[in-house]
């Protein structure tokens, strides 16, 4: 196993009028550079059906030529890594899936031990969650530690999702487990501290970087960009630039922690085709 699994505030840096792409360069010239993203509403656009959504091919081939020239280019998302090593299709890249709970390797997949022993407890579970959802047109996703609960498809979103969290939540209080919301998404999960703010870190301690550019566009990010500020305060010369990329869905919060926002997945797009010819 690389690196130790352990757990990982400072106000944003002062930029003034400095571009969200200029200060991407210029964090990534301090080597070692890593960038870090989400997947779904980052480099992928949202759609009513999770199975169906695909990586935009400019975010495919930016990611392919910075993997060659920066020290680390990583995919931290909810969803399982395998499916999204899939769904990216690169070599080179790092993928940690379930909030940052499983890597992928060449080995097989790599739980971290503080969560494998709440897949048992996950299971144990899913009757009771299905039983509290079973007046929902809801959609139940396992992904072995987590419970993805999806509405997006839901004839009724405000009331489908009140009856989830209300839901879940007992589920949760019942089985010693958590819950956590995303876009139009109710997750039932282990309690731990671990999720893409320690996995960020970890990454960041792992690679000893000297930068860190970390995307991502939904509440399950704010840790990660709180970690941005507290990683690149605790040490001089350290650089970070966390990015938010807007929605309609848009948590006030990660507006709040983010240096810069997108205006939504092809502007990314096109950052980091921009970041990849200077790379």
């Amino acid at each position: 196993m690389r690196g130790a699994w352990r757990a990982g505030g400072s106000t944003r840096p002062s930029r003034g009028r400095l571009s969200a792409l200029r200060a991407c360069r210029e964090a990534l010239a301090s080597r070692p550079a890593g960038l870090v993203t989400d997947i779904d509403g980052t480099i992928s656009p949202i759609v009513q059906n999770p199975a169906a959504a695909a990586v935009l091919p400019g975010c495919r081939d930016a990611l392919a030529v910075l993997a060659r020239r920066l020290d680390l280019v990583a995919v931290l998302t909810g969803r399982e890594p395998d499916v999204a090593r899939r769904m990216v299709g690169l070599e080179g890249v790092e993928y940690l899936g379930t909030h940052g709970m499983v890597r992928w390797t060449p080995d097989g997949l790599m739980v971290h031990p503080d969560a494998a022993p709440f897949a048992e407890r996950i299971s144990q579970a899913l009757p009771s969650l299905l039983e509290q959802l079973k007046s929902t047109d809801a959609s139940i996703e396992d992904k072995g530690l987590v419970l993805a609960i999806h509405f997006r498809q839901s004839t009724s979103l405000e009331g489908t999702r009140d009856t989830i969290i209300a839901g879940v939540s007992k589920v949760a209080k019942a089985h010693g487990l958590a819950v956590m919301e995303g876009r139009k998404v109710v997750e039932l999960r282990p309690p731990l501290h671990l999720g893409k703010g320690w996995s960020l870190a970890d990454l960041a301690r792992e690679r000893q970087l000297a930068s860190l550019v970390y995307l991502g566009d939904d509440r399950t990010d704010i840790p990660a960009f709180e970690t941005i500020r507290q990683w690149r305060a605790s040490e001089p010369g350290r650089q970070g630039v966390a990015l938010a990329v807007a929605s309609g869905e848009m948590a006030p919060e990660l507006a709040d922690l983010a240096d810069y926002t997108l205006a939504d997945v092809p502007a990314v797009e096109s950052l980091l085709r921009n970041l990849a010819r200077e790379a």
